[in-house]
């Protein structure tokens, strides 16, 4: 406690000491007043009792109730003045209360409250809606397929020309596309190749299978495109195109031997579940589509004569996003498939190609814009670019052709 804290405590200790004697110094003057009315009351007794005797007679006393009863009266008052008189002097003086120490009065430091932190509440994040299930996996549709073909040409240890050979293919599909798991030829009684067969060294391999509606409904029937070639020891090596009507099986490891093949286009038919679903099949030509006609109309100056000889050559294509290859000459001279150019997609409907429009000039492609109708028999060739071989507005409309 500091020296304020101790001058505080004794200014309050004389206060209560100040209050105490106060309280005593009232209760003197209470006494004295007490005393001062005993006094009084000793004198008025007296005087009562001189009035009384001089009013009492010489003679014998007479009763009078009243004066009794007055006289009663008095005593008892004198009684009670001199009972509460003793009481007030028998009684012992009362102590002060004792001094009451007040305790300074300790003032807490003022810590300031900080302002509330407005807090950016966030509105809460949509729930995001579950993932879609994934696609179901298509179930593996499988096949034993086989093509027929003979033996064209032999060479080494291989199979007589003209022998009969069976060309047998395990397909797997999925409804989006199909390709060759398994293969194997065999001429005769003996195995020309097996892809199962083991070996030691390279080998570049891959296959490429086309489905069609077969000519019987409810049937099926395949283009294989097939080869596994690299120099090895064991296996031998082979290269198939069915679309070109040929393939050819080769050892380099004695006893060496090639043998080429020459069979159907498209397999034999078979029933059962699709490999690949209608709309995702891409046929392909069966066979080369010839056709010749001659110039019936010109404009500009192509360098040909109007009843010009021409052809329209249709090749199938294997592999890639086209399935053939449209060359046109008249007069000798190329005037659509120049180069590495003439690439399309045809509309082919069991075999048969429909109509092709190609109608990008030479300035955007390889190749001039063609209208070709095998069914019309109409053939249109025509260009904005001035070249050698391909003049400006250059059509050859009406190419009657027919079949070769």
């Amino acid at each position: 406690m500091d020296y304020r804290d101790e001058r505080d405590a004794l200014r309050a200790r004389i206060e209560s000491l100040e209050g105490a004697l106060g309280s005593a110094q009232a209760e003197v003057e209470r006494m004295r007043a007490t005393e001062a009315a005993l006094e009084a009351s000793k004198r008025e007794v007296v005087l009562l009792r001189s009035e009384l005797n001089r009013l009492r007679p010489s003679g014998p006393p007479r009763q009078n109730g009243r004066m009794a009863l007055f006289i009663v009266a008095c005593s008892g008052l004198m009684v009670a003045a001199f009972g509460a008189a003793f009481l007030l002097r028998s009684r012992p003086p009362v102590p002060p209360p004792p001094p009451t120490i007040q305790e300074p009065v300790r003032v807490s430091p003022v810590v300031p409250v900080p302002p509330p932190v407005a807090t950016l509440v966030e509105p809460p994040t949509p729930a995001e809606p579950p993932p879609p299930p994934p696609p179901r996996a298509k179930t593996a549709r499988t096949a034993s397929v086989e093509w027929k073909a003979t033996v064209a040409r032999s060479q080494g240890g291989g199979p007589p020309p003209g022998t009969a050979c069976t060309i047998v293919a395990e397909l797997s599909g999925d409804g989006r596309g199909a390709d060759a798991r398994e293969v194997e030829v065999s001429c005769g009684t003996k195995f020309l190749y097996r892809s199962t067969d083991p070996f030691d060294g390279m080998s570049s391999n891959g296959s490429d299978v086309t489905e069609a509606a077969g000519k019987s409904a409810g049937t099926l029937q395949y283009t294989l495109v097939y080869q596994d070639q690299g120099a090895r020891s064991g296996r031998s090596q082979i290269s198939i195109d069915t679309n070109q009507r040929s393939g050819t099986v080769w050892s380099d490891n004695a006893p060496t031997f090639r043998v080429d093949l020459r069979m159907e286009p498209l397999s034999l038919a078979r029933d059962g579940e699709p490999l690949i679903d209608p709309e995702n099949r891409k046929e392909r030509l069966s066979a080369p589509i010839l056709r010749t006609g001659k110039v019936s109309k010109l404009e500009g100056t192509p360098g040909v004569a109007v009843g010009s000889a021409c052809t329209v050559d249709v090749s199938p294509v294997t592999s890639g996003d086209h399935n053939c290859r449209i060359r046109v000459r008249c007069g000798g001279r190329l005037f659509y498939g120049d180069k590495n150019s003439g690439f399309n997609v045809c509309d082919l409907k069991e075999g048969r190609v429909g109509r092709l429009v190609d109608e990008r000039p030479s300035s955007q492609d390889s190749d001039p814009m063609l209208d070709m109708d095998l069914a019309e028999d109409t053939v249109t060739v025509a260009d904005d670019a001035d070249s050698a071989c391909r003049a400006p507005q250059n059509p050859l409309s009406r190419v009657t052709d027919r079949a070769w």
